[in-house]
């Protein structure tokens, strides 16, 4: 190796020869910037080595070897060789937090300082940032200072710099960046905080230094629903800022607003406004058609109610006339439609315990009535002494369809 650093070993070695063959056993001194420094001896291959310890820092430069062997009766010497002794390299790795700072607060810089085996070292340095410079110490390789920075609003690069020793050379860390900025203000406000599901929610606020509360003007600001951005708008001159959100397609419940502002300029740090809650609610007249239709309804029920008796009688006289003149027939005879009708009515009739006896009365002489009324249009005769056995036998006679008489007649 043509390079080594203190307190390693330079290693030498060659070969001997004579024309194309390898002599063994040859003895070779070894010499150092012209001063013999000691012998080798070849072995069988006619390889020989050596090594020279780099102890003392005097050594640090430029060193010239090369070897010397006499054969047969004849000096011969080697090429020479250089190697360079150098100071143990130092590496610099270093952070600094906070990166944003405001004026007059402070930061810290810290990191390591390591040689090239990764052993931490004792030593000096500076923090250096722009033209000015902070002593630093370090300890074991390890370093940790805090600095006040006290100059106005940009951008800074820093970095640390190892002083050079008898031992190890000069380290440098890498360029770091921080900045130094002027905080913002950012208020979020809304002039209701409860709002229908039909209307739009008004959102107000102000962008301003955080510092003397002087405006900034022309600046982005961001509104955020939940954790999405829905829009932005701009600062006006005098800082403040207006959104309109349209609710629609939200239903009703508590809606969380905020505004962030990101700047994009050395000067002024980013903000988030505290949030703003909404509770939106639906409105009544969403319920207007709803309670219309209900109220419709409720009266239709409720006049069939009141008059479901005279409805009864009309509709049972309108079937029993469509039975008579217009209805298809079963063997020649006309069917009984209504016969189901008078069933269903009678178990009405039969459910009805809370109609009084008269009521009950009425309704059973009513749908007699039909029942008569439909025999003696079909030419049925119709004894004062028949039962309903006498009726159903005459009517089967007569041809109508046994089973709906039997219904029918039994009913009654």
């Amino acid at each position: 190796d043509d390079e080594v650093v203190l307190f390693e070993r330079i290693e030498l070695f060659g070969f001997c020869m004579a024309g194309s063959r390898f002599l063994d056993n040859e003895t070779v001194w070894l010499f150092h910037n012209g001063v013999q420094i000691g012998a080798v001896r070849a072995d069988g291959f006619g390889r020989y080595e050596g090594n020279v310890s780099v102890n003392d820092t005097s050594m640090v430069g430029n060193h010239v070897f090369f070897g010397q062997m006499r054969y047969e009766g004849k000096w011969y010497d080697s090429d020479e060789v250089e190697v360079t002794v150098g100071r143990i390299p130092l590496f610099v790795d270093v952070e600094i937090a906070p990166r944003h700072v405001f004026l007059n607060e402070s930061i810290r810089v810290f990191g390591r300082v390591v040689d090239y085996r990764d052993r931490g070292v004792d030593c000096k340095g500076q923090i250096v940032v722009e033209n000015l410079s902070y002593s630093v110490p370090v300890d074991d390789g390890v370093f940790s200072q805090y600095i006040s920075v006290d100059r106005g609003f940009g951008k800074y690069i820093a970095n640390v710099v190892i002083d050079q020793t008898e031992v190890y050379s000069k380290g440098i860390s890498e360029d770091i960046v921080f900045f130094i900025d002027t905080p913002t203000d950012l208020v979020l406000q809304t002039p209701k905080d409860t709002v229908s599901v039909d209307d739009d929610v008004v959102l107000v606020g102000s962008l301003t230094d955080g510092v003397n509360g002087g405006p900034l003007v022309n600046k982005s600001v961001d509104i955020i629903v939940g954790n999405s951005i829905v829009g932005s708008t701009i600062t006006n001159e005098f800082g403040g800022f207006r959104y309109v959100f349209v609710t629609k397609g939200l239903g009703a419940g508590e809606v969380s607003f905020s505004a962030s502002y990101v700047s994009n300029e050395v000067q002024w740090r980013s903000s988030v406004s505290d949030s703003v809650r909404v509770n939106l609610q639906v409105s009544f007249f969403a319920y207007v058609p709803v309670v219309v239709l209900c109220f419709v309804v409720i009266c239709f029920f409720v006049v069939l109610w009141v008059a479901r008796d005279r409805l009864g009688q009309l509709f049972g006289q309108v079937m029993v006339q469509k039975d008579v003149e217009g209805a298809p027939s079963e063997g020649g005879r006309p069917r009984l439609r209504f016969a189901r009708r008078i069933g269903r009515s009678f178990r009405r009739i039969s459910r009805g315990a809370r109609m009084t006896q008269d009521a009950m009365r009425v309704a059973v002489f009513a749908q007699y009535r039909l029942l008569l009324r439909f025999l003696v249009a079909e030419g049925v005769v119709v004894d004062p002494t028949d039962t309903h056995i006498d009726l159903q036998r005459r009517m089967v006679q007569q041809g109508y369809p046994a089973a709906a008489v039997e219904r029918v007649t039994e009913t009654f």
